[in-house]
């Protein structure tokens, strides 16, 4: 993303852009790019009219290569409004593809070695999502690995398919995974796990491979690595595979592997046993977290593409999507409630005009010429933070009507989590409702209406409290987006 913004006039009369009302006194704030740079890859301030062209290839670069990111660049309104002195028709070059490193081939050679040697090898992944090249090598090197498992620690992408057996997450055995590994490979990952949780036996070997290897814009790291790499992880894992192949390995592989294939496959299928026994309705036919995550997988088109900021159920609704194809799962890379509703309107315009940007592992379409459905699944919190009524206002001014599912579960579970985990026994853990005030759930806002009224009345939407109602309603919900061309938005009530 690239933000330009503007900066106060500094001329006070003379050139066209000059100061020319009282609030640009007031606006003229020092150093408005140091507010953000701890946010941006890049900022930069326009200082000559003739050098937009070059900065702006620039900001381009920073924003859309290595590890991608906001670029924020300003211009005081001098610069802005004056005329070129070049030709218009005079276009700047456009900036060379970016490639990062590669493995060096000692490296590569010796990490194909070390996962053939290993007993209990895992991989753990935070954002490999990001480059589907990438997330197909990772499978390619399952195959030629049988004891490998798959860990997505951090549930921003879909890093990795569910259908395959090396796939495991927080619930079907993640935590045994990364307690009895004797070797890790950490790909593309900010938090591979929490330390004061669960830790790797001392006795791992962890291997570490990145785009952004020394994590340069965190205050904090830590995850006693032995090596670290700075690589593109598709070429990274294309050389290990290669080594793989060309090396005298199979027979080992076959030998020492074949009861961990059958022993990885068949904990693979427990584990959907387990996702599937969680999602199972209730008796008094009332809707959780997992039976909603299991039917958004059930009732929409294969090919939706999910815009998720599910804050406290942000792992349990990767968990029960068990999506497959990359570039169907995204969420925000950091901090920021409330991100979901503005950024669907993003994917809704990126996908007009590159309906062929995002890779598809089915060729089941089935969601029409128009692109795939954009659904956004929120908290009720983070929808609150979202600013609804400006959202819903731009959404339908500029025709991107998605799918909004808003998980209503009492508002603020992410605070109340944090307070339980440090005091459990403390004056809020026993008193929240009191101390904390909760208007999401004694007010209870109509969700459905805020966003109805923003789009002029113009968009369809629910509350849905009862389970036997969830599934027909959710494809009510698909028809009206697909067919109708309006925005629908459910509000299903979790407990």
């Amino acid at each position: 993303m690239i933000i330009i913004a503007g900066e106060a006039p500094t001329t006070l009369s003379g050139v066209q852009g000059c100061r020319s009302e009282p609030v640009q006194w007031y606006q003229d704030v020092h150093g408005q790019g140091d507010l953000v740079k701890p946010y941006s890859r890049y900022t930069c301030s326009l200082a000559a009219h003739d050098d937009i062209g070059r900065v702006v290839s620039r900001a381009k670069l920073m924003a859309t290569t290595g590890v991608p990111g906001p670029v924020y660049l300003t211009a005081s309104r001098e610069v802005l409004a004056a005329e070129l002195s070049r030709p218009a028709n005079t276009v700047h070059k456009s900036i060379a593809n970016y490639r990062a490193g590669e493995l060096l081939d000692e490296h590569a050679r010796h990490l194909a070695r070390t996962l053939i040697k290993a007993r209990s090898p895992l991989v753990v992944t935070g954002y490999l999502g990001r480059d589907h090249d990438a997330v197909l090598q990772l499978q390619r090197l399952t195959k030629l690995v049988p004891s490998l498992r798959v860990f997505d620690s951090e549930a921003r992408y879909m890093s990795f398919p569910a259908s395959n057996p090396a796939w495991i997450s927080p619930r079907t055995g993640a935590r045994s995974a990364i307690a009895s590994a004797d070797l890790i490979l950490v790909l593309d990952c900010d938090v591979p796990w929490i330390p004061s949780k669960i830790c790797p036996p001392q006795t791992a070997t962890i291997w570490h491979i990145d785009l952004d290897a020394r994590k340069e814009f965190m205050q904090r790291f830590g995850f006693a690595i032995d090596f670290t790499l700075h690589a593109e992880c598709k070429f990274a894992l294309e050389s290990i595979c290669d080594k793989i192949e060309a090396g005298d390995h199979q027979a080992a592989i076959q030998s020492e592997h074949q009861a961990s294939a059958v022993g990885r496959q068949s904990s693979h299928a427990k584990g959907f046993e387990t996702l599937h026994d969680l999602a199972l309705t209730k008796s008094d036919n009332t809707i959780h977290a997992d039976l909603l995550f299991a039917t958004l997988r059930d009732a929409l088109p294969k090919d939706t593409i999910f815009v998720a900021d599910a804050v406290t159920n942000q792992s349990r609704l990767l968990e029960q999507l068990q999506l497959d194809a990359p570039g169907t799962f995204f969420t925000k890379g950091g901090s920021g409630l409330g991100w979901a509703v503005g950024a669907s309107i993003g994917m809704k315009l990126a996908l007009r005009t590159r309906r062929t940007s995002v890779t598809r592992m089915t060729e089941d379409n089935a969601s029409g010429s128009d692109g795939p459905l954009v659904c956004c699944v929120i908290g009720d919190g983070a929808y609150m933070f979202s600013n609804p009524a400006v959202a819903f206002l731009d959404a339908t001014g500029h025709e991107t009507p998605f799918l909004t599912v808003v998980i209503n579960n009492g508002g603020w579970n992410a605070t109340r989590m944090c307070v339980d985990d440090v005091h459990p026994h403390g004056a809020a853990a026993s008193n929240q409702e009191g101390l904390y005030k909760n208007h999401l759930k004694t007010v209870r806002p109509d969700y459905v209406s805020i966003a109805k009224a923003a789009s002029g009345n113009s968009m369809w939407g629910l509350r849905v409290e009862r389970e036997q109602e969830l599934s027909s309603t959710l494809q009510d919900a698909v028809q009206m987006v697909l067919q109708a061309k309006v925005g629908a938005i459910l509000d299903v009530a979790v407990v």
